[in-house]
C-alpha cells in the first residue's frame, strides 16, 4: 500500500525513519495509551521493515512531501475479512496540526476502493479523548467497550 497526496505519503518504513519512529514510541509519556512501544531500534527495524502482509497487519510510515521527508506518524492497518481495522499515532513534533485527520481520510478512502469492504474499526483506550475525538470526526461511530478500550467503526454504504 503506498498513498500520496499534496502534503504527505504513506508507504512502508525504511531505515531511514527507524530512529524518529523509536524516538516517539519510546516516549512513554506520549504513548501512554499505545501498545507498541518501549522497545529498542534493531526490535522496531525487525517489525517495520517486514514485507508488507496486509492479512497479518502492517506498520506504514506517514512522510512529509517536503524535501526534508520527516516522519509525520505512522499507521497501522490490518485485513480481517471485510473489515479493516486501523491504528495510528502522531509524531509528537506534529501533533495538533491537522496531519492524522488527513492522513485517516486518505487511507479510508483508499480501502473504499476495494468493493469487498464493508467497513473500518479501530480501537482505542477509553481515557484516549484525543484520538477518540479524531475517529467522531471523520465519521466513526462508537460501538462498544471492549477490554478498556472503545470499538469504532467506519461503515461504507
Amino acid at each position: 500500500m503506498q498513498i500520496k497526496t499534496d502534503n504527505f505519503t504513506i508507504r512502508p518504513f525504511t531505515e531511514q525513519e527507524i530512529p524518529a519512529f523509536t524516538k516517539y514510541h519510546n516516549d512513554l509519556t506520549w504513548m501512554k495509551y499505545q501498545g507498541f512501544k518501549g522497545l529498542s531500534a534493531e526490535t522496531f527495524a525487525q517489525e517495520l521493515l517486514q514485507p508488507v502482509d496486509l492479512y497479518e497487519g502492517h506498520q506504514f510510515a506517514v512522510v512529509s512531501n517536503d524535501n526534508n521527508q520527516a516522519l509525520l506518524g505512522d499507521i497501522y492497518v490490518q485485513r480481517d475479512g471485510q473489515k479493516f481495522w486501523l491504528g495510528f499515532t502522531t509524531n509528537p513534533v506534529y501533533a495538533r496540526q491537522g496531519y492524522m485527520h488527513k492522513v485517516l481520510q486518505a487511507v479510508i478512502s483508499e480501502i473504499h476502493l476495494d468493493p469487498v469492504i464493508e467497513a473500518v474499526v479501530a480501537a482505542v483506550e477509553t481515557e484516549n479523548e484525543a484520538s477518540s475525538n479524531l475517529l467522531k470526526k471523520i465519521g466513526f461511530q462508537y460501538v462498544e467497550t471492549e477490554d478498556d478500550e472503545d470499538i469504532y467503526t467506519f461503515k461504507f454504504a
